[in-house]
């Protein structure tokens, strides 16, 4: 199997559970959630649903940049009437963060149901 790309690698896709492990001012950890539906475009991660309430997500997230050297995918995603906040995925896809205002939620990846990069 090939090493995915860098056109593929670090993307959010429909299908991934992904689990709450800390963050600034963040007491609570465990909580999950899955990327319930596909966005569009090629691989189907712009204008992706981030949905999960008890997360303080309700955002629509496209991806912004790759940076080469950190080996880290940018999002940006932006709720109706909320403003937006950053998200960034690395670690071959195993981890997320969420940032807005300095609060930083750190989650790590559960089940990748579906591979980044399939437009399902």
């Amino acid at each position: 199997m090939a090493a995915p790309s860098t056109e593929t690698m670090n993307r959010l896709s429909k299908g991934q559970t992904w689990k709450q492990i800390g963050g600034t001012h963040s007491k609570v950890t465990g909580t999950t959630f899955t990327i319930a539906s596909s966005g569009s475009g090629v691989h189907g991660d712009s204008c992706l649903c981030l949905w999960a309430p008890s997360e303080g997500l309700g955002h629509t997230a496209c991806p912004c940049t790759y940076d080469e050297i950190r080996k880290e995918r940018c999002y940006f995603a932006s709720a109706w009437c909320m403003g937006g906040l950053s998200v960034i995925v690395w670690d071959d896809g195993k981890r997320m963060n969420t940032s807005c205002c300095g609060l930083r939620i750190h989650y790590e990846l559960v089940e990748p149901t579906v591979v980044a990069g399939d437009n399902v």
